[in-house]
């Protein structure tokens, strides 16, 4: 929070921190809000840290100078363990992005699957307090072509030569 950089911009040559290679949130979503900055590396260091948590505690500790921080676990966070983030900013936001899909078994017809959405979607409405405490209202269909542009986000930051591999 206290730094003077006011753009993402200011940070190139920085350290950067992710949770995970495959985090879409944490990887995927960084890399192309950065690939629209730079046509070539952006961070001079880049450390995995495994989790969202590690990463603002890294944050914190001024051990990494940018991370992506997923909106959910940062509003948790910032809900029930505001301590965790106090001290730190959010400096720019991502595109939206769809959030994890709940997944069931191959086997399971689409009624089926149907029906477990009505009954967690029951369940949010029976029981307000669940539903304010995972900060979920309903429980939507989706599907795999809600998830493309997850795809597309990867190959646009990859074509612009931002795969993370190294820094």
């Amino acid at each position: 929070a206290d730094s003077a950089v006011t753009d993402l911009a200011g940070l190139q040559g920085s350290h950067g921190l992710i949770n995970a290679r495959d985090s879409n949130s944490g990887m995927n979503l960084l890399r192309h809000t950065l690939a629209g900055i730079s046509d070539r590396g952006f961070f001079s260091k880049l450390t995995f840290t495994g989790s969202h948590r590690e990463s603002i505690r890294r944050l914190k500790k001024h051990d990494g100078d940018l991370a992506s921080i997923d909106s959910v676990t940062y509003d948790y966070l910032a809900r029930d363990n505001s301590d965790e983030i106090e001290g730190l900013r959010i400096l720019v936001r991502s595109v939206r992005s769809p959030c994890l899909p709940y997944i069931t078994s191959i086997r399971r017809t689409a009624t089926q699957a149907d029906a477990i959405r009505r009954a967690m979607n029951e369940a949010l409405s029976q029981l307000p307090e669940i539903s304010r405490d995972l900060a979920i209202r309903e429980v939507l269909p989706a599907s795999e072509a809600d998830y493309a542009c997850l795809l597309e986000y990867e190959r646009s930051a990859a074509n612009r030569g931002f795969s993370f591999v190294s820094p």
